[in-house]
């Protein structure tokens, strides 16, 4: 697997998969653990289309909430 597989891969994950943000990079963490641990190869720089990370909404509180008991 060269560069055009380790950039397929995550690709996929995130075109075709739709997973989330955290999951392909885990798996791209993951292909450059292989690589350098592993195979003791370096595995270079590559380019694969980036999961979307989702919007993060604040936590609102109701005033009950934020007193102790």
């Amino acid at each position: 697997m060269g560069r055009p597989g380790i950039e397929a891969f995550p690709t996929h994950l995130a075109a075709k998969s739709k997973v989330s943000a955290s999951t392909q990079n885990q798996a791209l963490n993951a292909i450059v653990f292989l690589y350098k641990q592993i195979l003791a190869k370096h595995p270079g720089q590559f380019n694969a289309i980036r999961a979307k990370r989702g919007k993060r909404l604040p936590a609102i509180r109701a005033p009950h909430e934020l007193t102790p008991t």
